[in-house]
């Protein structure tokens, strides 16, 4: 009863109400304050069997940050996070609170004659469209921030970046936390932006490792080189993006034996159009394909490793909102085509149809027959995602989400035809 009362009440303040907020605070000429909460309350059936409650957790996210600006030449920066679960249907699961330090951060502007900006301490950072290098926003726990040293050269024409940081654990939404816990995630490279953002290359490295308990060694889960570059552009009323990638290095083709750990060379392809012609209603059409890189069962057993790793790009924004695939060791091809529509002032709606299918045939025959059961052999095509989401701006300090998603998996590669449900509703106060 207080889920669905709850539930009710966020619906009537996001689709009825007329709020009006004020969305921005002056404090001093020197002193800034900015800050959002947002609730949000989910609700899936992970099991799907017939009969199943439904499983309901509530989020409370709180950020709050003040920035000082002394003079023209550097800036002081400290933000706060907190994030609380309010209630849910699981049995004996307590209320969780969390307070960190989202932010905290000295930014420098061409001090003392430097050509170039100087960013040291704990800070947000995202590059393109967060395939790569994403916010992690949708965490309760985010943004994603790390802790480091960032040089920028912001000049006419072009935005040129250095940086070498280490992930804040707190956050991190890699494909290796359910086996591992404590470990160093450690990324150096540069970043850019010419004409006018339509060419923003990116070129990082990344070293992933575990440190072993009561012991000196380390073993090492990844150690990865990207070569990235991402282009958006408009033609006409069409928008396109497109997102091309190299990866190579080293990683571990089987976390339960991290120390096995073979050369890795991988691709990313992803590339969306949307369509939107002048007509009533704002339509617009889209599709595209997010297409990684994989292994096949018998380039396994060869000691070979095809796979393309991203942890930590945006979930819930790729590859469907449900999140049901995020790096696969098979390879992944996501074929999506969006609809959307605006029926109300301040208010859009979008439909987006998911078809997955991983990149390689994991039932490969050449795979010896006394390989063991390590070696999966799930078939290619995986499954369909329909997700709907409604977006309204209530204010200008005022938003409100609402999720709807289904996912079919496909019967030959889950037990049954199971229908799998999610639906989420955000309401979001900002200044």
């Amino acid at each position: 009863m207080p889920g669905r009362s709850l539930l009710s009440i966020l619906l009537l303040v996001a689709l009825i109400i007329p709020f009006t907020t004020d969305a921005s605070i002056l404090i001093h000429e020197k002193l800034s304050l900015d800050g959002s909460i947002r609730i949000r309350a989910e609700y899936e059936d992970g099991n799907s069997k017939p009969g199943q409650q439904w499983v309901r957790q509530i989020y409370l996210r709180s950020l709050l940050g003040l920035t000082i600006s002394p003079d023209e030449t550097f800036d002081l920066r400290i933000k706060f996070r907190t994030s609380r679960i309010l209630g849910t249907n699981y049995t004996n699961s307590a209320t969780v609170e969390k307070v960190e330090l989202q932010e905290g951060y000295i930014l420098t502007h061409s001090a003392m004659r430097i050509p170039f900006d100087v960013q040291l301490g704990r800070y947000e950072m995202m590059y393109g469209r967060r395939r790569l290098l994403g916010n992690g926003n949708w965490n309760n726990l985010g943004p994603r921030t790390y802790d480091g040293l960032r040089v920028r050269l912001d000049q006419p024409g072009y935005q040129l970046d250095g940086f070498w940081v280490q992930l804040t654990n707190a956050i991190y939404e890699g494909y290796r936390t359910a086996v591992w816990g404590d470990y160093s995630t450690y990324l150096f490279g540069i970043a850019g932006s010419f004409f006018s953002g339509h060419l923003q290359p990116l070129i990082y490295h990344m070293t992933d490792s575990d440190p072993v308990r009561n012991s000196e060694d380390t073993y090492l889960l990844g150690d990865q080189t990207t070569i990235a570059i991402y282009s958006p552009s408009t033609i006409g009323n069409v928008a396109i993006n497109l997102d091309i990638a190299a990866q190579f290095g080293r990683n571990s083709t089987r976390l339960n034996y991290p120390d096995d750990v073979v050369d890795q060379l991988g691709w990313l392809l992803a590339f969306d159009a949307t369509w939107s012609p002048n007509l009533p209603y704002d339509p617009r059409f889209g599709l595209g394909l997010d297409a990684t890189t994989g292994t096949s069962p018998a380039d396994q057993w060869t000691g070979e490793n095809h796979g393309f790793y991203a942890p930590l790009m945006s979930r819930h924004v790729y590859r469907g909102y449900m999140d049901q695939f995020t790096d696969v060791a098979y390879g992944l091809a996501d074929w999506f085509v969006t609809l959307g529509w605006t029926p109300l002032e301040n208010t859009s709606v979008d439909a987006t149809l998911h078809i997955f299918r991983s990149m390689v045939d994991n039932s490969d025959n050449s795979v010896p027959e006394d390989a063991g059961t390590h070696y999966n052999r799930h078939p290619i095509q995986l499954g369909e995602e329909l997700d709907i989401l409604i977006r309204r701006q209530i204010s200008g300090g005022l938003d409100a989400e609402i999720l709807f998603g289904s996912f079919f998996n496909s019967r030959r590669w889950g037990t049954d035809d199971n229908l799998f449900h999610f639906a989420a509703l955000s309401l979001v106060g900002h200044f």
